[in-house]
């Protein structure tokens, strides 16, 4: 048996049908005395991380025994953030096609690295 599952979270405040499995059931059916949850798609901490799975998700699996640890959300991570400037700068500062929202150096302060949309070419 796979040592993961993949389970996601559903809009139970929806009438609508959502990706399944559902997240709790799928910690509800493990075999396991422990489970590690990582809320792939976040990039921050939210309501649906907070208490849909830190509180209501917990739950579930401890009811069952089941010992439970969330993987928290990398949105403050040196890393993670350095990650997106370095995804995102080329296109704000050298791509032709997103010239009106091209980032230009700062102009009105020293501080390297510094760039907003008003400065100068």
């Amino acid at each position: 048996k796979a040592e993961y599952e993949i389970g996601y979270q559903n809009h139970r405040n929806r009438p609508i049908e959502w990706t399944e499995p559902d997240v709790d059931k799928v910690v509800a059916d493990l075999d396991a005395d422990r489970v590690v949850v990582m809320a792939a798609s976040f990039m921050h901490e939210q309501s649906e991380t907070l208490a849909e799975l830190d509180d209501e998700l917990r739950e579930v699996a401890e009811e069952r025994g089941v010992a439970f640890h969330r993987v928290p959300i990398p949105y403050d991570s040196d890393r993670f953030i350095r990650a997106l400037a370095d995804l995102t700068e080329p296109l704000l500062t050298e791509v032709p096609a997103f010239d009106d929202l091209q980032l230009k150096r700062c102009l009105c302060r020293k501080t390297p690295y510094t760039f907003c949309l008003n400065a100068g070419s």
